[in-house]
């Protein structure tokens, strides 16, 4: 669910897991911000309570995923 959407600024999303696992379940949040610089964007993802069973490193795997096909959609369609 969205909590804050500030166009061209920022968003602010809670993701629920629902799960099986203890450790997979709850509601994580994430921040994006997008802040001019020059002619690009710099776009930066905050995350808070990540649920414990979800490691780090996964979760930045995923981000710089997430973060590649942005890139690639953006380039496709400018």
């Amino acid at each position: 669910r969205f909590i804050t959407l500030q166009p061209y600024k920022r968003i602010v999303e809670a993701v629920r897991f629902d799960s099986s696992g203890p450790g997979f379940v709850g509601e994580m949040i994430m921040e994006v911000r997008f802040e001019p610089e020059g002619k690009a964007t710099r776009v930066t993802m905050i995350f808070s309570n990540i649920p414990l069973g979800i490691k780090p490193e996964d979760n930045e795997k995923g981000t710089d995923e997430s973060l590649e096909k942005l890139e690639n959609y953006v380039r496709e369609t400018v």
